[in-house]
């Protein structure tokens, strides 16, 4: 079960690194000021998203072969929720609040704010089913988390590859 908690340690450092790369640009600069530096951080941070996404395919395959999930009480995945939903929102709209400041670094930065949001999302739903599902959900368990690894891994080589045709078309 060690591989388990590498593969979210792995997952939350890439997070973390990202972040902090990105708001060193956004608290030296405005955004566009230095646009060549931009797209190679916004080329950087696709390729940190296509690494990050191994380690959550990782986590989506503990959770299907070993059934590896969250359990929370009741109360604690209620205020789970509460939270998900907020950051999924706040997500959102900072992705079309933003998107007019035509920043690579900010966009970068509302990308990884959505990706972490989904991610929110996936432990959301892994917890619930857990924690409110009863003893027989085990198939719906495993459809629904193929169901979000696929689409998350589709929508996050997606974002990769518009990174890396974004940089190449400035």
């Amino acid at each position: 079960m060690s591989f388990w908690f590498y593969s979210m340690a792995v997952y939350y450092i890439m997070l973390a690194f990202i972040r902090f790369y990105l708001s060193k640009h956004t608290k030296k600069y405005q955004p566009g000021e230095k646009l060549e530096i931009e797209l190679k951080r916004y080329n950087f941070c696709g390729w940190l998203l296509l690494f990050m996404n191994i380690a959550v395919v990782i986590i989506i395959f503990f959770i299907i072969y070993w059934g590896r999930t969250f359990y929370h009480h009741e109360i604690t995945t209620i205020a789970l929720a509460a939270y998900t939903f907020l950051a999924f929102t706040i997500a959102i709209v900072n992705m079309v609040k933003f998107k007019k400041l035509n920043s690579p670094v900010y966009s970068a930065t509302k990308t990884i704010s959505l990706v972490a949001a989904c991610v929110s999302m996936m432990t959301l739903t892994t917890t619930m089913l857990t924690t409110f599902g009863g003893e027989d959900v085990q198939e719906t368990k495993n459809l629904l988390l193929s169901l979000v690894g696929a689409i998350f891994s589709k929508e996050e080589a997606r974002e990769t590859f518009l990174v890396i045709i974004h940089v190449r078309k400035y």
